[in-house]
């Protein structure tokens, strides 16, 4: 991280009255941001730490098969105390990144 951009806030320092951000400062956030990710990507590999590091949603989508039926998908969700809404509000979350297909009614694939 490069020290010269990281100084108080504009307004909090009294350099400005405004609310508005200019593109130093946005320029500043996303290399904290940057610094932060690739810091808990580093302590993740550091720990060891793989699917207990995933969202619960992707732990779930981990442990379906390839391909599957809503029944057994409803199963596993039960073992884990997933509850059928959050489990298909998470099918369509799944749908829309791109993890999981749906090949007709009632099956899926991940992808």
């Amino acid at each position: 991280m490069r020290t010269a951009l990281w100084k108080p806030g504009r307004k909090a320092s009294g350099e400005t009255d405004s609310n508005e951000v200019n593109a130093e400062s946005m320029e500043a956030a996303l290399e904290i941001g940057q610094w932060l990710t690739n810091e808990t990507l580093r302590v993740y590999d550091e720990l060891g730490l793989d699917s207990t590091a995933l969202s619960p949603m992707h732990r779930f989508l981990q442990r379906l098969p390839d391909r599957f039926k809503t029944a057994r998908a409803k199963e596993i969700a039960e073992e884990d105390d997933i509850p059928g809404s959050t489990m298909f509000d998470w099918f369509n979350k799944l749908q829309e990144s791109g993890d999981l297909e749906k090949v007709k009614r009632g099956l899926y694939r991940k992808v």
